[in-house]
């Protein structure tokens, strides 16, 4: 029995996901302006991540200045994802505020990562002309061929996710 080996290419796709999804970049830069930059909203959404305020929607109802931006670039699936406000708030205390507004977030699809695998296994037997002591003789017999293939195959979709934060500190 013969068995036609293949690379495993599923271990291959999961590996180059895993190098894509897991690409982040959080970036800060600072405001300049010829004064401070200050704001107050009137209504807002927050979650607090490790002692930071995320404001998801609207503006702090308190009077705040503008430090600078955050811009972040990361895989868009679950374990990329997972850090994504713990990520923004490190970079917050990192730059001295102690809130973020979250000015956009967007998901961009990239395409989708596919993989095909077949595997093969194939047994056989065989008749043909023998030589016998001096003899040509022949050699009957059946021929038994067996042939079983397995394949499978998955996609991913592959994202890309942005967001963009203001910086800023209570007064």
């Amino acid at each position: 029995m013969r068995r036609v080996k293949t690379i495993p290419r599923l271990l291959v796709l999961l590996l180059i996901v895993a190098i894509l999804a897991g690409c982040a970049s959080t970036d800060f830069q600072p405001v300049e302006s010829q004064g401070p930059l200050l704001g107050q909203g009137q209504w807002g959404t927050r979650k607090v991540v490790d002692g930071v305020d995320i404001w998801t929607m609207g503006a702090p109802p308190r009077k705040y200045r503008v430090l600078g931006v955050i811009n972040d670039t990361r895989g868009g699936g679950v374990i990329p994802m997972a850090g994504y406000y713990s990520g923004i708030a490190a970079k917050v205390k990192q730059y001295g505020g102690n809130a973020a507004i979250e000015v956009s977030s967007r998901s961009q699809y990239l395409g989708t990562a596919s993989f095909a695998n077949a595997t093969t296994t194939t047994s056989g037997g065989y008749s043909g002309t023998g030589y016998n002591y001096g003899n040509f003789s022949t050699v009957n017999g059946t021929v038994n061929t067996t042939s079983n293939t397995f394949a499978s195959g998955t996609s991913v979709p592959m994202f890309k996710h942005h967001g963009t934060f203001l910086v800023v500190r209570y007064l």
